[in-house]
């Protein structure tokens, strides 16, 4: 009797294993063929990743890929009982190479990949910036501002006002002293809720940029800066992913609104550097 109980335990087990090898087998088919199908569609939602370029003195960002998420994808369609292009999902793919850890080169301009501009104010008087925020304000535009630690203390409530826009310090490579900049950075951090800095030069200047790869800051060096006849200059070298520097002086601020209507109308959106250089 014990021995006929054991048969029929050892032949419930194999019965068992059939079943679920044959249910494993009918979902490995299933799997597959979703597969494939997702497999048809990659070119559709697919986008490679670029690396960034790393040169001798500059270096550019690369731009995050996008990859279907089969794992996900394939659970949603077997969720759903078949194959449905709406529950395609996907994931995003960083590039090998990107310009997050590197600090010691400029960047003078985003990947060009899509048709952003950032303009860019390095602001010494107060009213340069009352002035350049109203006619931005007016605008619905944004711009960047590279600001005096004076200029910060005094326009304070006038910076949390505006956060919409980008505010950085305007560093000194003559601050040597890490642990003052790190403060005064610290308190426009807490005015504009954004820990995003960067440094500013218009030339070549190993001090500052050692002095900030230091503080774990990029350094910006603009694709241009334009001292004078701003829509001019801004009609004869409009391009992608473009830094501009814009000298906040009052002929440059006359021009100001015309050159903002002629950004918008190129269809080129006015970005944050931030947004800018976003791999």
């Amino acid at each position: 009797m014990k021995n006929i109980n054991r048969y029929l335990q050892l032949l419930f087990l194999i019965i068992i294993s059939f079943y679920v090898i044959g249910n494993m087998k009918i979902e490995t088919d299933e799997m597959k063929g979703l597969r494939k199908q997702l497999d048809s569609r990659k070119k559709y939602y697919e986008i490679e990743p670029i690396d960034a370029t790393i040169e001798e003195k500059i270096m550019i960002p690369g731009r995050t890929g996008i990859q279907i998420d089969y794992e996900k994808s394939i659970f949603a369609m077997k969720e759903y009982g078949a194959y449905n292009e709406t529950l395609i999902k996907t994931k995003t793919v960083s590039p090998k190479k990107s310009i997050a850890k590197y600090y010691k080169k400029y960047i003078e301009q985003g990947n060009g990949k899509e048709r952003n501009v950032s303009l860019v104010f390095k602001i010494n008087k107060e009213e340069e910036l009352d002035s350049i925020l109203k006619i931005l304000n007016d605008n619905n535009q944004i711009a960047n501002f590279f600001l005096e630690e004076s200029i910060v203390k005094k326009r304070e409530n006038l910076i949390k006002q505006n956060k919409n826009h980008h505010f950085s310090l305007l560093i000194s490579s003559n601050s040597n002293q890490e642990t003052m900049i790190k403060s005064s950075l610290s308190f426009l951090n807490s005015l504009t809720k954004n820990n995003t800095n960067y440094c500013y030069t218009e030339n070549d200047n190993q001090e500052l940029l050692e002095l900030c790869s230091k503080l774990s800051i990029h350094t910006i060096k603009p694709t241009i800066v334009i001292k004078s006849h701003l829509l001019q200059t801004i009609k004869e070298e409009i391009n992608n992913s473009l830094i501009l520097s814009i000298d906040s002086n009052l002929y440059n601020r006359k021009e100001l609104k015309l050159a903002l209507e002629y950004i918008k109308s190129k269809g080129y959106l006015l970005v944050s550097l931030e947004e800018l250089l976003k791999e």
